[in-house]
């Protein structure tokens, strides 16, 4: 049997929180990796070539959005203590430190403009 495997007849399209990331196994780094929490939000429908047709996702984006700016909020709060056990449990860079959570907060970007730098991005 290839490497293509499957369970199940329908693919499932999700958004997945970047933090929420566990793993990408190297020997399946471009179509594979471990999440522990994602939003399924569609069913893969397929275009004639085989190819998954994109999923407006701009409504469950923009929730993702603002319940990443309420745990900003709430981790701005936390001493000292609280934010390092946050770190442990909430997979942040070890470096991460209260100057980066207000780094992130004082960017003033919408979703527009942050969705034309993704898309305009060098891979």
């Amino acid at each position: 049997m290839g490497s293509d495997k499957h369970f199940g007849s329908e693919g499932i399209v999700c958004l997945i929180n970047p933090k929420n990331v566990v793993a990408v196994p190297e020997e399946y780094r471009f179509g594979k990796m471990r999440v522990c929490e994602y939003l399924p939000i569609a069913v893969a429908e397929r275009n004639d070539s085989g190819c998954i047709i994109e999923v407006d996702t701009e409504l469950f984006e923009l929730e993702l959005i603002e319940s990443a700016a309420e745990e900003l909020e709430r981790v701005t709060l936390m001493d000292a203590n609280e934010f390092e056990e946050y770190k442990k449990h909430e997979y942040l860079p070890l470096d991460f430190d209260f100057n980066s959570i207000f780094t992130i907060q004082s960017i003033n970007m919408s979703l527009e403009e942050a969705n034309e730098i993704i898309k305009n991005r060098d891979l």
